[in-house]
């Protein structure tokens, strides 16, 4: 069976590489507890519903209309917050998306309120408890994951860019201003 390394961090996973590294995060996640801030930086390009999920649908005998994880590839930036943390990540990441929507336009929630099938906190914002996600492979006071579209009609890779770097300055400035 085919596996994507990138989709399979989890300490049981199925990738052989993505365990291993899961198993080096663990070793070292103690020393995390300092952290002030981690922010994991992503990107969802036209491939993941034109090549990606199509693969991973035929390898499973899959169609879309019977598999519940096909979302349209959301058009703009948006951020995941881990809702398990103690402090709490909504104004955090509120003030991520308000930088942010300087630079880019930010992913619009679907008829039902949804982006990727997650009820939004705020506009471009999703909470979760992170468990199993980028953002919580450290125990860092605040934590996101940013999601951008590059292949959007309506930005540029160089406009991404800008609103990922724009993300990493807000998300410093939130965080050094209430770390207490």
């Amino acid at each position: 069976m085919a596996v994507d390394p990138n989709r399979a961090f989890k300490p049981d996973g199925q990738s052989e590489e993505a365990t291993l590294a899961m198993k080096c995060i663990a070793e070292h996640r103690g020393r995390s507890k300092f952290l002030l801030l981690h922010v994991d930086l992503h990107e969802t390009t036209d491939t993941d519903n034109t090549e990606f999920t199509p693969a991973r649908f035929a390898r499973d005998g899959l169609t879309e209309d019977k598999y519940e994880e096909w979302y349209d590839i959301p058009d703009g930036f948006y951020i995941y917050g881990d809702s398990a943390r103690e402090k709490d990540q909504l104004e955090f990441s509120k003030h991520i998306i308000a930088a942010v929507e300087k630079v880019t336009h930010i992913a619009a929630a679907d008829d039902r309120g949804k982006i990727v099938g997650e009820a939004i906190a705020a506009p471009g914002v999703l909470l979760a408890p992170g468990e199993g996600t980028a953002d919580a492979h450290t125990d860092a006071m605040y934590v996101t994951t940013t999601e951008v579209y590059p292949d959007s009609q309506r930005t540029s890779r160089e406009e991404c860019n800008r609103a990922q770097a724009a993300a990493i300055v807000a998300g410093l400035e939130f965080a050094l201003a209430h770390q207490d």
